[in-house]
């Protein structure tokens, strides 16, 4: 594989677990071990996702619509030491039964030949190189032996799949209850204080309906 940051998508026409359809024929286990198997071969990871939930929908009645999430976004290892903040953004269908993806690029920096941004990008490679040396340790310590045998291939799919967890577990972006998307680190912020101090309310001055007199028994005077 080309050593720069790259990404695949599209309908893949796939599941990749028992989870990804609802409705129709029951899921079995083994559908989802060859697709499974080929992103492991070629050491990709999971693009962040966020919006509908299952991708592609049959568009049928009721008794016979079913859901199904086939349309993924797969990144390299390079890919998320580069750009693990870019999310996939799953879109409202319409008349289409694929879902469209929109790719989040706004962290994306179009000034290839700025000096300031290309010494930084030096700095930064420097660490992914020494990090990646010290995530490879640890997942040859961890690994069975089989999979050190078979050494660097192994290894970048299990940094991409580590790195692809670390951007999964990122909020980047949230819906507000008005159905507003907000990307302000600050403004996510505080959206989550307002969502959990509406669900749980003010702190009551009096607790109703509970005796705290406390009466000694007659026995232990």
């Amino acid at each position: 594989m080309t050593k720069c940051p790259w990404l695949i998508l599209g309908d893949f026409n796939s599941i990749l677990t028992v989870e990804d359809r609802i409705n129709g024929a029951h899921v079995h286990q083994n559908e989802v071990i060859d697709f499974n198997q080929c992103i492991e071969d070629i050491g990709v990871g999971l693009i962040n996702k966020k919006g509908i939930q299952y991708s592609c929908s049959n568009k049928r009645g009721a008794e016979d619509r079913i859901y199904s999430h086939i349309d993924w976004v797969f990144g390299n290892a390079d890919w998320f030491g580069v750009y693990a903040g870019i999310e996939a953004v799953y879109l409202v269908p319409g008349c289409s039964d694929h879902t469209p993806i929109l790719l989040n690029t706004e962290d994306i920096n179009d000034d290839h030949l700025n000096p300031n941004l290309i010494e930084q990008e030096k700095k930064v490679l420097m660490l992914i190189e020494k990090w990646d040396a010290v995530y490879e340790k640890i997942l040859r310590q961890k690994s069975r032996a089989i999979w050190i045998k078979h050494g660097d291939s192994y290894t970048k799919y299990f940094h991409a799949q580590l790195k692809a967890r670390q951007a999964r577990n990122k909020f980047t972006s949230i819906c507000t209850e008005q159905n507003v998307r907000v990307t302000d680190p600050k403004q996510i912020h505080q959206e989550f204080i307002q969502f959990f101090k509406k669900l749980l309310g003010e702190a009551a001055p009096v607790m109703t309906g509970i005796d705290v007199t406390i009466e000694m028994d007659p026995v232990y005077h």
